[in-house]
């Protein structure tokens, strides 16, 4: 955004209170009663891993802090935002029943003509593209990692015991993943 865009939607007339450019510390933000904030979410461990090539000076356990950290940020800022503008997505239910949730988001944002608003084509090619399960391949790499190597196993229930529960608070995933009980 930038100041030319927020005008030109307060000159479209909208009857609508206008969200308003807040400039605060060498920032700018839009605030107002259409300011919406989508986010979308991974389970921890797959995010940590699927990071692993782009942040390689954290260990896991620093990258899944680091995850929480940014999960409860977000909840606890969600507490002061108006009712509604908020909008969570975990990644796993958006590729398990993409056209449900894209719907989902359409009418939160309140597009006027929903999903009819899409190109037919276009629409179809985005949800042909979607990795099935996009976390199948770090799943596997971590479930044999911590099968096989006493020190992952032992990393991974520290993790469990750890963050556990805060991780289910804020999210509902489960970072044991069962595997505390394929011992």
């Amino acid at each position: 955004w930038n100041q030319q865009g927020a005008s030109a939607q307060k000159d479209a007339g909208d009857d609508e209170e206008d969200d308003e450019l807040v400039e605060e510390e060498g920032s700018v933000r839009l605030e107002g009663p259409k300011t919406r904030f989508l986010f979308m979410t991974r389970h921890p461990i797959m995010q940590a891993m699927a990071m692993m090539a782009f942040v390689d000076d954290l260990t896991l356990h620093q990258r899944v802090e680091h995850w929480l950290a940014v999960e409860e940020s977000f909840q606890n800022d969600a507490k002061f935002l108006p009712s509604g503008s908020t909008f969570t997505l975990q990644l796993e239910n958006l590729v398990a029943e993409p056209e449900k949730h894209l719907e989902a988001l359409v009418k939160w944002l309140g597009f006027q003509h929903g999903m009819n608003g899409f190109d037919k084509t276009l629409l179809k090619e985005w949800l042909n593209s979607l990795q099935a399960d996009p976390n199948k391949k770090y799943e596997e790499a971590y479930r044999t990692a911590v099968k096989d190597d006493a020190a992952v196993r032992k990393e991974h229930v520290r993790l469990v015991e750890e963050f556990g529960e805060r991780v289910r608070a804020v999210s509902g995933y489960e970072l044991s993943m069962g595997l505390l009980d394929e011992q």
